[in-house]
Formats: C-alpha cells, structure tokens, sequence
C-alpha cells in the first residue's frame, strides 16, 4: 500500500500589508507574528520582518505549503485557526546580539474555515 495514498495538499499566502490606528507610546519597531496549528495540539510560528513603529508598512507575503493525511487536513480546515499578533520592541539595550522581548499590541484570530467557505477561497480582512 502507498503510504501517500490517503495525503492532500493545501497551499495558501497569507499577506501582511500594514497596521493602522494603532498608537504606541514609545519609539521602536513592530513585527508581526503568526501562529498555525500543525496538528497533534502542536503550532508553527512565523515571524515578518520589523519595520519602525512610525511606518507601520510591510508588503510582506508568506506562501505555505501543508501536507498531511485528507483527515488531519479536513480538521485544519474546518476547525483550524490562524492567529496573528502585532508586536512592539522598544529600541534599546542589545546583548549577545539578541535584543530585548517584545510586547503584545493587538491580537485577532482567523479561521481557516472563514476562507475556505468563501467563494474564490480567498478573503481580505482587517484585523
């Protein structure tokens, strides 16, 4: 028996163009940072670029190829979920080359389910 018999793939880009009517307190840069299941109660993150917090633009696409099994990828679907963070880092103190933590802006959560049902399995969404 082949052992890809029973696998599917799902290919996606998900694109990050900018924030807006976002307000921050402090200079710095800002990031966004991404979260997808990847099955077995187990995530993938992604990071883009940081950009300053004056000029919240990024123009940054990221394509995602999944495989799995037509049962792991009809669960990611229907009942999986992206969530996307907005993050700030404040402009300081670097050591090791490894700068400081970063802050929790803003928060929003997509599901996939959202873009699947669509009509062209394509949506754009300000969060």
């Amino acid at each position: 028996m082949d052992k890809f018999q029973d696998s599917t793939a799902f290919s996606c880009e998900l694109r990050i163009i900018r924030a807006r009517n976002v307000e921050f307190n402090s200079t710095g840069s800002v990031f966004v940072r991404c979260y997808m299941s990847a099955g077995n109660n187990k995530r993938v993150r992604f990071e883009s670029r940081e950009v300053s917090s004056s000029n919240m633009v990024w123009n940054q696409s990221f394509s995602l190829n999944c495989f799995g099994t037509k049962e792991s990828m009809s669960n990611m679907l229907f009942e999986g979920t992206v969530i996307f963070e907005l993050r700030q880092r404040s402009t300081g103190f670097s050591y090791f080359g490894r700068t400081g933590k970063s802050q929790l802006v803003g928060k929003a959560e997509v599901p996939w389910k959202t873009v699947y049902e669509s009509s062209t399995m394509d949506i754009e969404k300000w969060m």
